[in-house]
């Protein structure tokens, strides 16, 4: 009976020992598998962390970029197209300030024998009558004659203030008396100084020394920028006599020295 009873008891002790081993082992397998999950809980926070703290500074970066707002692009676009616009106003103002194209003067010549005649001289002034270019004059005159014979193309002299003038732009616009018949003589459009003059009216002027004191102006007056246009020239005769010649008429031969004055402006 005791040998029973001690077996039972080695045995039910036996049985704790297991039952307790088993439930310490559960513990800890329950310690190791709460370490994991609170590893793993970490290991996930701070990946979150850092992915956060990565957006953070992106975003920063993108903020601290200077950015047009869509108002200020919009500004931008309008003040291209307003300068633009005021490009072109300024390309079209200056082109129609550009006068384009020639003037033509022409006239019948009949060459007079004897002395003091066959001169004569064509020159351009503004509307307010501000000399601008002479296009010709006869030699005689521009090179030196007038002062040994003043009334030769007199009026043209003092306006050109012919005295003033250089060698080179005397030379420029003489030559010798021309042979009998159609003259004609171009403006290219341009002053004394070769720069362009503006749109407006001008005068044109022929004058011709007759003999000694006689002469002949013709006057036209057309405008330049508009259209084509063709004008005769007034022709006023000045007969005066002197100690060398008495004073012409009408009816003289010398009165047609010059004749039939047409001023054309021709646009290109």
């Amino acid at each position: 009976m005791k040998t029973k009873w001690f077996v039972l008891t080695i045995t039910t002790i036996a049985i704790i020992g297991v039952l307790c081993a088993c439930a310490s082992g559960s513990r800890k397998n329950d310690t190791v598998m709460t370490t994991t999950a609170a590893t793993a809980t970490t290991t996930q926070t701070k990946t979150e962390n850092a992915t956060t703290a990565q957006i953070q500074a992106e975003n920063a970066a993108t903020s601290s970029a200077p950015v047009a707002s869509p108002v200020e692009a919009d500004a931008s676009i309008d003040i291209s197209d307003e300068s633009e616009a005021a490009n072109s106003i300024i390309v079209s103002d200056t082109v129609s300030d550009v006068v384009s194209g020639e003037v033509v003067i022409t006239f019948d010549y009949e060459k007079q024998s004897g002395h003091a005649s066959n001169q004569f001289a064509i020159w351009i002034e503004d509307a307010d009558r501000n000399y601008t270019k002479t296009l010709y004059a006869t030699h005689y005159t521009a090179k030196g004659g007038y002062e040994n014979r003043p009334d030769s193309i007199s009026q043209w002299v003092s306006k050109s203030n012919l005295a003033s003038m250089e060698k080179s732009e005397v030379d420029a616009i003489t030559g010798s008396t021309p042979k009998q018949g159609t003259q004609s003589y171009t403006w290219d459009l341009t002053d004394a100084h070769g720069d362009k003059v503006p749109a407006g009216k001008y005068v044109f002027f022929v004058e011709g020394s007759l003999r000694w004191k006689n002469r002949v102006l013709y006057t036209c007056e057309l405008e330049i920028g508009g259209s084509s246009t063709t004008m005769p020239a007034t022709a006023e005769f000045y007969y005066e006599g002197s100690s060398n010649q008495p004073a012409l008429s009408s009816g003289s031969p010398e009165s047609n020295m010059i004749g039939l004055v047409t001023v054309s402006y021709h646009r290109e």
